[in-house]
């Protein structure tokens, strides 16, 4: 699958963002033309049964749900009934690049919003029962044929079934019912209660999902990120004059020099962008990495000497007529404050880098040494791209260079 030429069919950008992107649901037929299913059962199993690669296993019988989680032996799957079963694999995309590829279909939505792509393989009658997500999630048929249900918006009161592992819906409303085919795709926003269910023995789902953390997460992980930026030396001191009538009362005076440290923590736009960025850009998962993404080194040649990787090497490789990929579980962002440009890569903030460059390198998952060379020109970004290539975020498929 080329990322230029295959283009979502049967779909207005447009459209969909102003009115079904998080409003309401949307089925989109043949939307990948002629789809090629990137993965087979085997191949998922397969991946199931790795320490590092999060699955689960879902199991009806008479509405009897149970859920295992991974990894899972393949005595496992030699045991399983031939239907009403489900295998769940998280971030499959990290892992194979052709599922990757997926991605590049939905470039119109922000990179900080994608999660991953989670494929699932069911029997006749596999579910994972009806639910809802607080995320918005593209359901693409990869093989073989689910039926999907979808129901009204669900929220944390609505009663569920007796089963806290899988939170299913009690008295679910089914309000449309559609039969999905090979490259047909439906959009859940969240809250949209939706129920899926295998037809046959060669069912395959992939399921886009997209970042959502919840306000609780988002504020909890700011406070945590503005206490590693705050120097120990900064202690609460008395407000002068402040004298309250009794030893026991808080005075006014002293709980507005409290809100004035914290509204001021929160009124920098600065770090919020740095915080954000880094927030939503850090991996979930770090696939084929011994070092897992290693804090960068400042982009100076004094530091980049210190790297395996030489700037020369770098130059070497601009210099041939090949392609650089970008490693599938990396995540590329940036923003623009107060004239600044902040580039972020896996949960790291870069300032050097140009807004042309990062821009570039965010929009796609390859390169042509043609079109980094121009970028190349700035030493700052020369010195970014030869960093991402020393972690193995940006490599040579083949091993020109080894």
């Amino acid at each position: 699958m080329n990322q230029l030429d295959h283009p979502l069919n049967n779909f207005d950008v447009t459209d969909f963002l102003e009115n079904y992107w998080q409003k309401k649901p949307l089925l989109i037929r043949n939307a990948f033309v002629n789809f090629q299913n990137p993965v087979t059962p085997d191949e998922l199993a397969g991946l199931s049964c790795e320490d590092d690669i999060e699955s689960r296993l879902v199991i009806n019988y008479d509405d009897n749900w149970q859920l295992e989680h991974g990894p899972f032996s393949e005595k496992k799957f030699s045991m399983l009934a031939e239907s009403n079963w489900t295998l769940l694999v998280q971030a499959v995309d990290h892992y194979i690049p052709e599922v990757a590829e997926i991605l590049n279909a939905f470039r119109f939505i922000p990179n900080w919003r994608v999660d991953d792509i989670m494929v699932s393989y069911a029997t006749k009658g596999g579910s994972v029962g009806p639910h809802y997500d607080h995320y918005d999630v593209f359901l693409l048929q990869g093989s073989g044929q689910r039926r999907w249900q979808l129901g009204p918006k669900y929220h944390s009161s609505s009663a569920r079934l007796e089963n806290p592992d899988l939170r299913l819906i009690k008295n679910f409303e089914v309000e449309q019912d559609w039969i999905l085919d090979p490259g047909d795709m439906l959009y859940i926003p969240p809250l949209y209660g939706h129920w899926g269910t295998g037809i046959d023995n060669d069912c395959m789902t992939y399921s886009i999902g997209f970042r959502a953390p919840s306000y609780a997460e988002l504020l909890s992980g700011f406070c945590d990120f503005t206490i590693d930026t705050l120097s120990n030396d900064l202690h609460v001191s008395d407000v002068q004059g402040d004298s309250p009538s009794t030893p026991g009362e808080i005075t006014t005076e002293t709980l507005d020099s409290i809100k004035n440290i914290i509204q001021n923590q929160f009124s920098d736009s600065t770090k919020i962008a740095r915080f954000f960025g880094q927030y939503m850009t850090e991996p979930k998962y770090h696939p084929n990495s011994e070092t897992d993404f290693p804090t960068p080194i400042p982009t100076d040649r004094q530091a980049n000497d210190q790297t395996g990787f030489t700037e020369e090497k770098w130059l070497e490789i601009l210099a041939e007529d090949t392609t650089i990929y970008r490693e599938a579980a990396s995540r590329f962002s940036f923003t623009k404050v107060n004239e600044l440009v902040l580039s972020f890569v896996n949960g790291v903030t870069y300032e050097n880098v140009t807004y042309q460059c990062i821009e570039f390198l965010s929009a796609k998952d390859r390169y042509s040494t043609n079109e980094l060379q121009s970028l190349a020109v700035i030493q700052a970004n020369r010195l970014f791209m030869n960093q991402l290539f020393d972690q193995g975020i940006l490599y040579i498929e083949d091993e020109l260079f080894s």
